[in-house]
């Protein structure tokens, strides 16, 4: 149970084989950047670049951690990063990409049960394109089909409703659809 934060490039380099759980990253250039790694039960909020990186990585699972990215992205999968896994997490961007999928990568990967909402100018995905609307993506991508998050029907539905953002507090409400 770590404190993470303030580092001005990344937070925690998960090298391979590492297992990164049960931190508070907060506040970097880059939260998690990792190449084989299970990273699960972490929280994840205002780093600067990127909550989690898998740059080039290989048979990593990013599994059960809340992301909240006011800016930059909160999964971001580069240079034929494959084998990965984000599945059951809670990521919400405002500026950024909730999954950003490079075009080598986007046959390396599988994403499902997770909680993609984003504000402002924020996007759900990004692969091949930008996708602000969940429907669209699920629909175009033929990814995360069991997820839920932002849609233009009826884009708050599905917000994770923190108990107090603005005092970093991301307990979830009992009223949360991201709870179960």
């Amino acid at each position: 149970h770590n404190l993470i934060h303030g580092n001005t490039t990344v937070g925690v380099e998960g090298l391979p084989g590492a297992e990164v759980r049960f931190n508070r990253i907060y506040e970097n250039a880059c939260g998690i950047l990792a190449d084989t790694a299970l990273i699960h039960h972490n929280l994840l909020y205002r780093n600067a670049d990127e909550a989690v990186w898998i740059d080039g990585g290989t048979n990593v699972a990013i599994v059960s951690n809340t992301i909240y990215a006011p800016q930059g992205d909160g999964v971001r999968l580069e240079n034929a990063a494959s084998e990965i896994d984000v599945r059951n997490n809670i990521v919400w961007t405002a500026t950024g990409c909730g999954l950003y999928v490079a075009d080598d990568c986007q046959f390396g990967y599988t994403s499902d049960y997770n909680n993609y909402y984003a504000t402002s100018s924020g996007k759900i995905a990004f692969q091949g394109k930008s996708f602000t609307d969940l429907y669209d993506w699920q629909v175009e991508a033929e990814s995360d089909l069991h997820s839920i998050g932002s849609t233009v029907v009826d884009p708050t539905l599905d917000a994770p409703q923190f108990v107090d953002l603005g005092a970093d507090d991301f307990r979830l409400q009992t009223s949360s659809t991201s709870i179960d």
